[in-house]
Formats: structure tokens, sequence, C-alpha cells
């Protein structure tokens, strides 16, 4: 939860965290410590720092979850366009509901842990999606290649770049039925009959614009959008009051480098994030590569204001 570009009043600042806390909107205070994670900065830095606190945004597990189901519900629309009739638009809702298959988004280099694993184990619950139609990637295509009316949705908590998606879509997987690997995107090419859907639950428009661009023929159906407002290094942030704007720049460089991120690269090490998406956003399990590391560095010393 935020207000974003909220005057910088510590006082204020403060009381609007312990609210939250107490509301349990944010974890125990051990998780997300704002008091212990100001102490990091200078007399001078400290406003800066009270204008990112104020914009942060954290999200409890159970929030996220049931902010998967409305994305999940808004495909809803693009399926039942064409029908003539609000029974046959339910109709159509229902078959694409009881045939689609949902599929975790997996990384760069798979691995169980990644975050699409547990959003699709969440699918089942939230979205009453049967077990056995909660598939890997390898056991999708298997299925698609021999009946292409069958819908796949990918689902996810976050995009920041979309790189994650778009491995996962262009990655090829042995298909028995073919006799050699394939892909998504070349599903997709070889016959437009396939349907492809990913909804994640954050997007940015950096990472939706990179999607659309790399894997056409996708319906992307994120519940929320993070456009340049949420970014704490763009001309048009609604981060920072209008007195600190020309200041951002430098305050994020110097402490994301006290805080042990030195890169400029927009790799994993960089003091902008992941990207340079610069975000302030975090969830309970994690905070995305993509968020400002001041948030939740370790190194050197630094103490987070979210700890995992």
């Amino acid at each position: 939860m935020s207000i974003l570009g909220a005057a910088v009043n510590k006082d204020l600042v403060l009381s609007k965290c312990r609210y939250f806390t107490d509301v349990q909107v944010w974890p125990r205070a051990s998780r997300v410590d704002p008091e212990r994670w100001l102490s990091n900065f200078s007399v001078e830095e400290e406003p800066y720092a009270l204008a990112l606190l104020s914009s942060f945004m954290f999200y409890r597990n159970e929030l996220v979850e049931d902010m998967l189901r409305s994305g999940f519900m808004r495909l809803s629309g693009p399926i039942a366009t064409g029908e003539r009739s609000l029974m046959g638009g339910r109709v159509a809702w229902r078959r694409f509901v009881d045939q689609a298959l949902i599929v975790p988004v997996t990384g760069e280099i798979p691995n169980v842990t990644d975050s699409g694993h547990k959003y699709a184990r969440i699918a089942r619950i939230k979205l009453h999606i049967p077990q056995e139609r909660i598939l890997s990637c390898e056991k999708a295509i298997e299925l698609v290649c021999e009946d292409n009316s069958i819908p796949v949705i990918f689902v996810d908590d976050f995009v920041g770049s979309g790189n994650q998606f778009i491995e996962t879509y262009h990655r090829g997987y042995f298909c028995s039925h073919l006799g050699r690997k394939v892909s998504f995107h070349s599903l997709a090419l070889m016959n437009t009959a396939h349907s492809f859907y990913y909804c994640p639950v954050f997007c940015t428009e950096y990472g939706g614009r990179r999607i659309k661009r790399n894997c056409p023929g996708v319906v992307l159906s994120p519940t929320h959008i993070l456009d340049d407002r949420h970014s704490a290094l763009s001309l048009s942030s609604a981060i920072w009051p209008d007195a600190l704007k020309s200041g951002a720049y430098r305050f994020l460089k110097e402490t994301g480098r006290r805080a042990g991120f030195y890169a400029e690269d927009e790799g994993e090490d960089d003091w902008r994030g992941f990207h340079a998406l610069a975000l302030a956003l975090a969830f309970e399990d994690s905070a995305p590569d993509a968020t400002v590391p001041i948030i939740y560095s370790t190194r050197n010393g630094w103490l987070p204001l979210v700890e995992y």
C-alpha cells in the first residue's frame, strides 16, 4: 500500500507504516521495519528515504492471491467477445475454463523455486482449476500439440523486464507427438488456432511492451500495470515531491552503492534494480529484482526495510 507523492513528514510517514502493521496489511515489525531502515541514512538523505518509504508498496500473500483471480477473470472479456447474448458469453467462458491448462512461468534457468510454480498451485484453490490441468511446460506442450483447441494460461506474480516469460514462451520442450523440441512460440506460428494467455498479478509497462513485441499472439492480462510513475528514476515519477526530484538520482546511486550494488549494466547488481526499473515494491516472500536494492539489501551491513 502506498501514498504516491506524499509530503515528506517523518511522523506522518511512520504513523502510516505503523497503521499498516496494526491492521495487518504489513506483517509484524520484525519483517518490515521502517525505523531500522531509516537508520541507514544521513540527515541530508532522510527526506529522500521518507519519500521512498511513503511510496513503498508491500503486498501480503493473501492479497496477491486474490488479485491473481481478478486478472484471470478479466479474460472473460476477450473470451466472450463476439457472443450475441449474455448466455452465449457465459457458455463460452465456462467452456474456456473447463478446457484451460494452467502453466507456471519459469526463470531463464528453470528451477522448482520459481514463483510461477507457487501461483500455479494457487490457481487450484482460487480459480478452482483441477490438479490434473495444472501442468509443467513440458506436459502442456504434449497436450496442445495434439489438440490446438486447448487454451494455455501462464501465471505468475510479477513481470519486470518480461525476460522470464519470453524465455518460457520461446524455450524448446520435447514433444513426442512431433518427435522433436517445440516451443509455445513456434506452435503459435504453425497454427493460429492455438491460444495462449498470460495472467501476472503485476506487470510493468516496459515488460508488457517487450512481451507483446517478442511473443505476438499472447493475450496479456495483468491485474495491475505499473507505469513510469512507479519508477524512482522516471521523469514522471510520482515518488518524489517536486523539491526532491533533482536530487533523487544522486540519492539512489550513492545509497545503492553503500548497500553493495555498484553496477550500471541493468543486471542483478545494478543499484537501479534489474533493467534499471527502480521500483519500490515487495511481496511477503520476496522483493522483485526490479526493486531498488536499498529496500532489501543486507550487503555491507545495510539494514533492509523488508527482511527475508
